[in-house]
């Protein structure tokens, strides 16, 4: 798997060869305080085979939040004493687009699709969390180039929702009326992975910043429309994940307190395979296999940052 490969590359990278040099600012104490504003782009797939053990349809049931465009707020503090490194960030998007499709198979690899209905996702939300500890290490030329390793935890939840459904397959009934149903996904994480900054000229400088999560994934949803179903908790995935996380930035010093922050930022995640557990009306539930959670995103932001 290309994810896997990828975490073994970093790993190597972000360890191997670290100077053992630590850098020597003018003050024990520093602060930067960030807040970053802008757009993204998101998806979020999963799906769920037949059984726990992929009898066919391997595929039963897929549902794809796709073109979901997100505003977010991200707000980061970075505390530096004696080099010792403290990172902590949290952040808040809103979906304010986006489509949702729902589709069912009777045969292996979404074939003989029988049933697909389409709905809204506007209205969902996104919500980060981090917090690390790291040191800061010289990799030449005074403070000219820097290198942070970092060790931390991290929550990211995303929280989905289907409306103003619309039936298109077998039958195509069009319109399905009151749907407001909700799939809010939970990644709980441990992550390492390192921070980058380079001065480029005396009033501007490169950043990047790169993690690794080893995840706990779990996600709890409400189909609405679903009388067989219980309530407010449908079914709830439950599955062992990774994730990728990447930004680069550019900061342009406006003074000796301000500086001006431009970043582009990507992350991929993945689930599974795990447990679909489905809780019906009756008190009963029934276990499947879930084969597959993903989501990914890319994020563009610029706003201000103080230093102490």
């Amino acid at each position: 798997m290309h994810l896997r490969l990828f975490a073994a590359i970093l790993a190597v990278l972000l360890w191997i060869g670290v100077p053992a040099q630590p850098v020597r600012g003018d003050s024990a104490l520093e602060l930067n305080l960030e807040l970053t504003n802008g757009p993204g782009l998101g998806g979020l797939r999963w799906n769920i085979a037949r059984d726990l053990y992929g009898t066919t349809p391997n595929i039963l049931s897929e549902l794809t939040w796709s073109d979901l465009q997100v505003y977010q707020v991200q707000r980061g503090a970075e505390i530096i004493v004696n080099d010792v490194v403290f990172r902590m960030s949290v952040g808040y998007g809103w979906v304010t687009a986006g489509d949702n499709q729902d589709s069912d198979y009777h045969l292996d690899d979404r074939t003989d699709e029988w049933s697909r209905s389409y709905s809204d996702a506007r209205g969902g939300f996104l919500f980060s969390g981090s917090a690390a500890l790291g040191y800061r290490f010289r990799l030449g030329g005074g403070r000219q180039l820097t290198l942070k390793p970092l060790l931390g935890l991290a929550y990211n939840q995303q929280a989905m929702v289907m409306t103003d459904g619309v039936q298109v397959i077998l039958p195509p009934t069009g319109p399905v009326a009151g749907l407001n149903s909700s799939y809010v996904a939970h990644w709980g994480s441990m992550w390492t992975g390192a921070a980058i900054d380079a001065a480029i000229t005396e009033g501007l400088s490169l950043g990047v910043v790169v993690a690794l999560h080893g995840a706990a994934y779990i996600a709890l949803a409400d189909w609405n429309l679903r009388p067989d179903f219980a309530h407010p908790v449908s079914f709830v995935h439950r599955a062992i994940g990774l994730g990728v996380e990447g930004e680069i930035s550019l900061d342009f010093t406006i003074n000796q307190w301000w500086a001006l922050k431009c970043s582009f930022g990507i992350e991929y995640w993945e689930a599974g395979p795990g447990l679909d557990i489905t809780f019906k009306n009756d008190g009963s539930h029934a276990v499947t296999r879930l084969n597959e959670v993903v989501w990914r995103s890319v994020t563009v932001g610029i706003g201000p940052v103080l230093r102490y």
